[in-house]
């Protein structure tokens, strides 16, 4: 697809579209209940640094920061 991109490390997915080299959709896949890994939380947690961006998981109406991602991905 055209303008979209995926990464994948341990058990997630990041996944979205890019516009004039900026992430407009990321999506975050997890691919099993195991924790993803301390390196990939630490990478998703520097990225979301980074681009100034939250998680939010539109299920149940939390948004969570770099600060609290962790929280989300060890449920």
């Amino acid at each position: 697809m055209a303008d979209s991109f995926a990464i994948a490390g341990g058990s997630l997915t990041l996944y979205g579209t890019v516009s004039d080299e900026l992430i407009t959709a990321l999506c975050v896949e997890r691919r099993s209940v195991a924790h993803p890994g301390e390196d990939v939380l630490r990478c998703l947690r520097e990225f979301m640094d980074l681009a100034e961006v939250v998680l939010v998981d539109w299920c149940s109406c939390q948004t969570y920061t770099a600060t609290t991602v962790g929280d989300y991905l060890t449920w």
